[in-house]
């Protein structure tokens, strides 16, 4: 069954050079493998300027180095100090994971405010590699997302394209996309109604799930003291709901000393990450802060962190060469799959999926997937319409704001050809979601539909595109989301873009 698969994936994958998902990385690459069966460690350090000092000191207290370095830095900050903070973790033979702050919302990010800062960051991550010997480095921009005490925070719609284009802007600004390792990292619990998956910018542009999980214990009014398991376990679960096939760090954590036995916890730490199948490591965080999280004081760490880096499952590794060559990190063989890919074997639309293969509309977000539940941004799917239609490329640029978009040609063909006008008179919005209300109105331009004379919803009466809606309906490309309703502001995911493609081009 693989084998048919793979050969025509790669016959697809000679025919085109970017993927519908917006991916930066050239798509034939094969996946590299991680193993879960064992794991690094890595350290925040309490004064990241001094992260060699601090780092070499816990190693010659500890029977195994750690693999990871841990630091912050914000895109307002002064990018000449990035090599610094870089080198302090490459001198003592530790790879640097970079948490990336952006004081602004998620909504500034995604429309591209910070795309000046953000590409400044990125010449000086792109210095600092060049400077050889294997550097590599782990970014994770925007951590913590999904809660409420960061400025981005709470605003999935805007994070997911937020988060694409600050890989769009720091890879385009000339940063190699295989020694640098992108990483999604929410907190361990998402703050209500939202749930991690919420936030997910797809499997595309990320390599790694990295999460916060402390252990907070009681010394606070209402505080209690959680197991492992209570701490990381769920939140580890529930990453491998959407994102079942990525390796996991436990980017951020610690134990608080009241309310339980913190050596005990720290040793349990270790050997339940070596048993999680997906986990490949943690980085804790050495730091006296709200809590007295450390594992190393006056020269001595302690027994907890000693025993967990004396087990044969804690290795170290640096440089990490195994995680930094092309392809997408990958943690699990393949299951046995029927058609080209084995992530839509439960989707509905798993028919007209193989169909947009077949017509070379797409190949995919990844190898062997198609990321059927991840949402379509406008780029996306203006990249879908043209390819269904075989729209030539105009020699206009209509646009000002998708210069870094990978769908640009898409888009100004749309915009060429009487589809679009734009999000306003110089701008597309190419990172925007497209809700099925929009959709609808794509494609009755595309396919030039009647009018309806029926109003057949309950819920697009307030919408501009109710007419789009009801023409939908009437030519049965749509039978909305239930008799009645066509839920206009849902976001369009890539199964059910393959279901109205298939729908309105495939019969």
């Amino acid at each position: 069954m693989r084998g048919k698969s793979f050969s025509r994936w790669l016959l697809f994958a000679g025919l085109m050079s970017l993927t519908l998902g917006g991916t930066l990385r050239a798509s034939a690459e094969p996946a590299v493998a991680v193993a879960t069966n064992q794991i690094i460690a890595g350290l925040y350090a309490p004064q990241q300027w001094y992260s060699r000092a601090h780092i070499n000191e816990v190693n010659n207290a500890s029977s195994k180095k750690v693999s990871i370095g841990g630091i912050w830095f914000d895109v307002t900050d002064i990018t000449d100090n990035l090599s610094y903070l870089l080198e302090e973790i490459w001198s003592v033979e530790a790879t640097p994971f970079v948490n990336i702050h952006v004081p602004g919302t998620a909504a500034e990010i995604a429309a591209g405010d910070f795309d000046g800062r953000i590409a400044s960051m990125g010449a000086a991550f792109d210095a600092w590699l060049a400077r050889g010997g294997g550097r590599s480095v782990m970014l994770a921009p925007m951590p913590e997302m999904n809660g409420d005490w960061i400025p981005y925070g709470m605003d999935p719609a805007n994070f997911r394209p937020a988060f694409r284009r600050f890989v769009d802007v720091t890879n385009r600004n000339g940063s190699p996309d295989w020694n640098v390792r992108w990483v999604f990292a929410p907190n361990g619990w998402s703050t209500p109604p939202r749930r991690m998956v919420d936030y997910y910018p797809g499997a595309d542009v990320v390599d790694l799930v990295g999460i916060s999980a402390y252990n907070w214990g009681t010394n606070v009014p209402g505080g209690r003291w959680t197991t492992v398991e209570e701490t990381m376990g769920g939140a580890l679960d529930e990453a491998r709901t959407f994102a079942l096939d990525k390796p996991f760090l436990v980017s951020q954590t610690a134990s608080s000393p009241f309310g339980g036995d913190k050596e005990a916890w720290i040793a349990e730490m270790f050997t339940h990450l070596a048993n999680d199948p997906n986990a490949v490591g943690f980085i804790y965080f050495n730091i006296d802060k709200e809590r007295d999280w450390t594992i190393w004081k006056g020269g001595f760490v302690s027994d907890g962190w000693q025993y967990g880096m004396g087990l044969d499952s804690t290795v170290y590794k640096w440089p990490l060469s195994d995680w930094f060559v092309p392809g997408q990190l990958t943690v699990d063989p393949l299951p046995p799959f029927t058609g080209t890919f084995w992530d839509d074997e439960r989707s509905r639309f798993s028919n007209e999926i193989e169909w947009l293969v077949g017509q070379g509309i797409t190949i995919g977000c990844a190898e062997f997937r198609f990321c059927p539940l991840d949402p379509v941004d406008r780029g996306q799917m203006a990249s879908f319409l043209t390819r269904s239609q075989a729209l030539p490329v105009p020699t206009i640029d209509y646009f000002v704001d998708d210069a870094f978009s990978g769908h640009e040609d898409a888009i100004n063909a749309l915009r060429h050809y009487g589809i679009t006008s734009g999000c306003s008179a110089s701008a597309y919005c190419p990172y925007e979601l497209t809700t099925r209300a929009e959709m609808a109105s794509f494609l009755v331009r595309t396919l030039a539909l009647a009018p309806s004379i029926t109003d057949y919803f309950t819920d697009d009466t307030d919408s501009i595109h109710e007419a789009d809606i009801n023409a939908l309906r009437e030519s049965g490309i749509t039978t909305g989301c239930t008799a009645t309703l066509y839920c206009p502001t849902s976001t369009i995911t890539r199964e059910q873009m393959a279901a109205f493609l298939f729908r309105a081009f495939g019969n």
